[in-house]
């Protein structure tokens, strides 16, 4: 069985706006449905290395009839999540297929010899003042992961 990707309704582009081309030594922060072991295995097939990670100057903002999060530029957010790293560029292929075209992948830091990318969101008009909540997403986490839908791939 080949990987799997998310139908996020009307939200889900086929790739995001992407930024140059990571390697296996650059990381993802990670901070809404990617910092979950039941998405990744979802999309992956296995859940990467990971450590914890934040990002001053943005914050995971609750989106309009969204469950998952927009990291969005805010002067005092900061952002809590994970570096996940040892990405291949298929996982890199997979991950920008599931972001779509609302997110697009962006350099934020460094984390040893490489960089560390996220996705930011890229629609403000569906950008809700409060923050996203976490708990919220978790207690749906079943649901969610059961909308991935498995692709084949040859």
């Amino acid at each position: 069985m080949g990987r799997a990707v998310a139908r996020r309704g009307s939200w889900c582009g086929l790739f995001g706006s992407v930024a140059a081309v990571p390697t296996n030594v650059d990381s993802l922060f990670a901070y809404g449905s990617l910092a979950f072991d039941e998405v990744l295995v979802a999309l992956l097939g296995r859940v990467p290395e990971r450590r914890p990670w934040s990002l001053a100057g943005w914050r995971a903002a609750r989106l309009v009839d969204g469950p998952y999060p927009g990291l969005v530029a805010h002067e005092s957010g900061r952002t809590v999540g994970i570096a996940l790293t040892g990405l291949t560029s298929a996982e890199w292929r997979t991950l920008d297929e599931y972001e779509g075209a609302s997110y697009g992948r962006r350099a934020v830091g460094a984390l040893e010899a490489g960089t560390v990318f996220t996705y930011v969101w890229l629609q403000d008009d569906l950008v809700e003042p409060a923050d996203w909540d976490l708990d919220t997403f978790r207690r749906d986490l079943p649901r969610y992961v059961e909308r991935l839908q498995p692709t084949r791939r040859p």
